[in-house]
């Protein structure tokens, strides 16, 4: 014996005018093991009724299904011609009846209706309800012609009390309540009227935080774009930089530098032109040399000056750049082979 399974994953639309609304349905006929029949023609015959034992047929569609590989099948029945609300229907396959479904069993997942005539219109959750002003045609007429003090909407009536006792302070136009803006710019007016420099600036009890900013003082405390001091280490090193901890090169210059001036590092050339740019105090003297970072290869006499290699090398075939400081000028930027000791330059911005 074979037997069907209806799936209610069942989509019905219904549209009252110019529509062409369908009831689709997933089948899937079993045998007496209730295991599946692929690839298998059957003879189907739906009937849309008003009652339950399948009498007052409001529609009847016949169709031959066959199942595909994974013994399903799915049918489409256009309900568009359908006068009254259907309540069942009666599933016949080759003849024989295989069910009688109830509508209020199948899922509703979808109505439209073009026109509705009712008094009341109830739903237990509205989030994902709308209607818009130009659905509802009379929807002017009502709110003008209704009992105003029972909607929510901003109205003459709905405002009638603030019309009377507040008249220079509100108007109402075209049913739209509004604040005056000249009686609002009059009463800022006066109540600003009444404010002393202690109310809305700085006065003799009113006192800003920033009371004590002076720009020296602020040069102290936001020099951030350029170094606030430039120390030269005592020790001092070849072009090989190394911390003593495997680490070399710019990066050994760095950790020398923090470790020597807590929060400092390796200064740039750059960094040297911009404190003598902005500094008003230097301390060390003249005379003093220490290596800087100068950046990309240059030449001199066809021996590369590349910061000794990233100061990874010590070798007079490798040229280094050191600054000779000089309080008075500024001082001077020179190349040296990288087989020369110098104390290192370290820049804090704190």
């Amino acid at each position: 014996m074979k037997k069907i399974i209806l799936f209610l994953s069942i989509m019905f639309f219904i549209e009252i005018i110019n529509a062409v609304p369908n009831l689709d349905l997933n089948l899937k006929p079993l045998d007496a093991g209730n295991n599946v029949i692929p690839n298998t023609a059957f003879d189907y015959v739906f009937n849309i009724t008003l009652n339950s034992n399948c009498t007052n047929v409001l529609l009847t569609y016949n169709t031959t299904i066959v199942t595909i590989p994974d013994g399903t099948s799915f049918v489409s029945i256009n309900i568009s011609n359908l006068t009254s609300i259907p309540r069942y229907i009666c599933i016949f396959r080759d003849g024989v009846s295989i069910a009688n479904i109830s509508f209020s069993d199948l899922i509703l997942n979808s109505l439209r209706v073009r026109n509705i005539y009712t008094e009341n219109i109830t739903s237990n959750d509205w989030s994902n309800v709308t209607i818009n002003e130009s659905q509802i045609s009379d929807l002017r007429n009502y709110l003008l012609n209704s009992s105003e003090e029972n909607l929510n909407v901003n109205s003459s009536f709905y405002w009638n009390n603030a019309n009377v006792t507040n008249s220079t302070q509100f108007s109402i136009t075209n049913f739209i309540l509004s604040l005056s803006p000249t009686w609002l710019n009059t009463f800022i007016n006066m109540w600003l009227g009444t404010k002393t420099t202690n109310d809305l600036t700085e006065g003799t009890i009113n006192k800003y935080d920033n009371r004590s900013w002076n720009e020296s003082h602020a040069n102290t405390l936001y020099s951030k774009y350029y170094p606030r001091l430039i120390n030269l280490t005592t020790i001092t090193y070849y072009g090989n930089l190394t911390n003593g901890t495997g680490i070399s090169g710019y990066n050994a210059g760095n950790k020398i530098c923090n470790a020597t001036f807590l929060g400092s590092h390796l200064c740039n050339i750059a960094e040297i032109m911009e404190w003598y740019a902005k500094a008003t105090s230097f301390s060390m003297a003249d005379g003093s040399q220490a290596w800087i970072i100068t950046g990309g290869s240059k030449y001199n006499a066809g021996t590369s000056v590349n910061d000794c290699n990233g100061f990874t090398n010590s070798s007079s075939s490798y040229l280094g750049s050191y600054w000779n400081f000089n309080q008075s000028t500024g001082g001077d930027g020179r190349t040296i082979g990288c087989n020369n000791k110098f104390s290192l330059s370290c820049c804090y911005y704190g």
